[in-house]
């Protein structure tokens, strides 16, 4: 006859002879379990690692650097909750149940006074954590963030493990492992969509908060919230020899004290010893980089000096820069103080050089080589001209949002036409230029410093014969300027970005790994539509050369009194934050006094903890 493992279980515990197989029976299905389970878990776990890898060096460090810290504090919690569980183990043999579920009581009193006070103590060292340890500054906010979410978790981490030890104890070894599984498969669905931003995939636009870092550990945290309180609720309200129903004190006892710190002290004092040697080798870590780190701290692969590795990293014969290949030898910085460096003051005044020697090396053929992540840079600008021979390693595409004049294309919507007097919404305007959109919207300003007719058309001027938008958005060359020219205000930009290091002229400060995705803008139209287009598109970084005209009263400075006209502005630097993109402002360079009013939007209460100042 086959019998059930709750049969089983109830045969051991009254002290009957059991056959050695059905004895085998019981080791299986209390072993196969929580093998699956490790091997679930295990797995989930370079997936989790996958996830935050494809953020980037910096983010997988960030982890790396307090990974062996969370290991230290998680360890001496298993370590004294395993000896409750074992407490519960040998009574439920003993069949004792009064005193196990007395136990069970005691552990939810600790899970609720350690896990509290492990996760105060968490949150009170994370700020200072990271600097402990030794880790570069750009990687502490994302590494305190990190530590401090994980450990206002841990009451519903230990809580998770406890009782699904105590679970396996009671006989259920199967449910504690599918919970275990759960919280893992959770863990990845929640980072799916805290960690990356909103994007599509599949031809599908698909919600994300673009978290990074912190979103991994909020992740984490909720996935191990809902392990938590769903094993508790199993164990109490299944029907077992725990369960809530039936009676016991709520009462920490002497002898599960006593048990608790005899067994649990030297089982948390081992895992916080192996635990604490990850620490010190961590700290000895940081001493070699960011990318050590985070290639010691991440089950994923990473990069050799710069980011984590994407399967898009530029380089190779198509440019002389840089390359892919093993770097066997380092390189000085004055082995990139070229001619072609020197044209570009630039470089000189930010250190170029230098940062180049920290990330380059040469290959054992001589070569000049780095691994690199790509990045993709939105210009909001005239245009660039991606046909210029200094891009001819650097991939250039864009969007067009230059309307141009109605003079040029006949049309009489999607184009800036002049107008004596315009009235819109109830309000007449005179010597304005306005933009009607085929949507209705419309939009009004002042070409020049009076709005003249005269003004317009020297405006328009500009503009080749037949321009016309509504053919241009879409077309291959819309995103480039007007007319070829090599001096345009866009493609100068985007020379100081990303041209090419080919021996000729000049290059530009990421002359290897950039890809420039450009927005030709008239300066009139709203800004946000070409902002949030660059960012759709792929755009990590974007430069929005915007430098107006300043006075003593209306400047970067009193921005705050002007904050209410300048919607679509706001607009547009909220859209960055929401998808982590770094927004470069200029200052302008008319040589006046205050940099203009909209050139302040970073210096505003709501934009200020976004800010960095170099």
């Amino acid at each position: 006859m086959k019998l059930s493992l709750e049969q089983l279980s109830a045969r051991m515990r009254q002290g009957e002879t059991i056959p050695s197989r059905q004895t085998a029976q019981v080791a299986l299905a209390l072993s196969i379990p929580s093998i699956l389970e490790q091997l679930v878990v295990t797995a989930m776990g370079y997936i989790d690692a996958a996830m935050v890898g494809h953020i980037g060096a910096e983010a997988t460090a960030s982890i790396g650097i307090v990974s062996s810290s969370t290991w230290l504090l998680h360890g001496v919690l298993v370590g004294l909750y395993t000896a409750l569980s074992i407490q519960i183990a040998q009574y439920l043999g003993a069949d004792r149940q009064d005193d196990a579920r007395s136990v069970l009581r005691q552990a939810m009193l600790f899970n609720v006074i350690l896990g509290v006070g492990a996760a105060l103590f968490g949150l009170g060292i994370s700020p200072f954590l990271p600097g402990w340890l030794g880790a570069d500054p750009s990687l502490r906010a994302n590494a305190t963030a990190y530590f401090a979410i994980w450990s206002t978790a841990l009451p519903f981490t230990m809580a998770m493990g406890m009782y699904a030890s105590i679970l396996r104890a009671a006989g259920y070894a199967l449910t504690a492992s599918l919970i275990s599984v759960l919280v893992c498969v959770l863990d990845a669905i929640f980072n799916f969509f805290l960690i990356n931003p909103t994007r599509t995939l599949w031809g599908i636009t698909i919600w994300g908060a673009g978290l990074g870092v912190p979103g991994a550990a909020l992740g984490t945290a909720l996935a191990t919230v809902v392990g938590g309180l769903l094993a508790l609720a199993i164990l109490l309200l299944r029907e077992s020899p725990l369960c809530i129903r039936k009676p016991a004190p709520w009462k920490i006892t002497r002898s599960c004290l006593r048990n608790l710190l005899w067994v649990g002290g030297p089982l948390a004092g081992e895992r916080a010893a192996i635990s604490l040697a990850q620490v010190v080798v961590v700290r000895i870590v940081a001493g070699l980089g960011t990318v050590a780190i985070a290639a010691g701290g991440s089950s994923g692969g990473s990069k050799s000096d710069g980011a984590a590795g994407t399967g898009d990293e530029p380089g190779g014969s198509d440019n002389p820069g840089g390359g892919e290949g093993e770097v066997v030898n380092e390189v000085d910085p004055s082995y990139f103080q070229t001619d072609e460096y020197k044209q570009g003051n630039f470089l000189s005044q930010i250190g170029a050089a230098e940062a180049y020697a920290r990330f380059y090396g040469e290959t054992e053929s001589g070569d000049l080589a780095s691994q690199l992540e790509r990045v993709a840079v939105g210009v909001v600008d005239s245009g660039v001209y991606g046909a210029h021979a200094e891009f001819g390693a650097t991939d250039v595409s864009g969007v067009n949002y230059d309307y141009g004049p109605c003079s040029k294309s006949g049309n009489s919507t999607n184009c800036w036409q002049w107008a004596a007097e315009y009235t819109v919404g109830g309000q007449s305007y005179q010597n304005v230029t306005y933009l009607k959109l085929d949507d209705g919207r419309v939009y009004i300003t002042r070409v020049g410093k009076t709005g003249s007719k005269e003004e317009y058309d020297e405006w328009a001027s500009s503009y080749d014969d037949g321009y016309d938008w509504n053919v241009e958005k879409d077309s291959a060359t819309g995103f480039y300027p007007n007319k070829s020219d090599d001096a345009a205000h866009g493609t100068h930009v985007a020379g100081i970005i990303a041209a090419d290091r080919n021996g000729a002229g000049m290059h530009g400060v990421a002359f290897e790994n950039a890809e420039i995705i450009a927005a030709r803008w008239d300066l009139m139209s709203p800004i946000s539509a070409p902002v949030k287009d660059v960012i759709d598109m792929g755009a990590k970084v974007v430069n929005f050369s915007l430098g107006v005209d300043s006075t003593a009263d209306i400047n970067a400075s009193t921005i705050d009194r002007y904050a209410d006209q300048l919607d679509d502005y706001l607009d547009s630097v909220r859209y960055q934050i929401e998808n982590n993109v770094v927004f470069v402002f200029s200052a302008g360079n008319e040589s006046q006094a205050q940099p203009g009013v909209t050139n302040g939007i970073p210096l505003l209460d709501e934009f200020k903890v976004w800010t960095v100042c170099s």
